[in-house]
């Protein structure tokens, strides 16, 4: 006969398991957000689900991505992965435009873009302080601006 030894943090796990299946698990799906001048990527790992089991909403300035997971049937001996529903909520910032967002599930990566609007991209200012003017001059053959002589 095999002892086994006694895990007095065991309890605490499952009750962890349980209460996070039953709210929705506040930390999956886990996001990772990508920004660049063109667009900002929220992508996660969402193994396992299609389109079909997540839903995108935007209201107002607020993305929000609601899931559910399904349980597979089968005798489990031991089951740790999440299942459950899900709702993430992103505060989208001005600067994007809503009307374009995309979204694609792809070998279980989800992928959602926010393109930025052309305003809000970033571009460079010319500066106009006159040296540049005053050296295409000189060099163009226009000295006597600068070079008046005295009267």
């Amino acid at each position: 006969m095999q002892t086994q030894r006694w895990n007095p943090w065991s309890i605490f796990d499952e009750l962890e398991r349980t209460v996070f299946a039953a709210a929705g698990s506040p930390e999956w799906p886990a996001f990772d957000i990508e920004d660049n001048d063109d667009e900002t990527t929220l992508t996660a790992d969402v193994p396992g689900m299609t389109d079909d089991d997540i839903e995108l909403t935007i209201a107002g300035s607020v993305l929000t991505v609601h899931g559910e997971r399904k349980v597979k049937d089968g005798r489990y001996v031991s089951r740790r992965r999440f299942t459950g529903t899900f709702a993430k909520q992103f505060r989208i910032g001005e600067g994007y435009d809503l009307d374009h967002i995309q979204a694609r599930i792809t070998n279980g990566v989800l992928t959602i873009t926010l393109s930025k609007a052309e305003q809000a991209k970033p571009r460079r200012i010319k500066l106009a302080s006159g040296v540049v003017e005053k050296v295409k001059g000189l060099l163009s053959g226009d000295k006597q601006k600068d070079h008046q002589p005295a009267a």
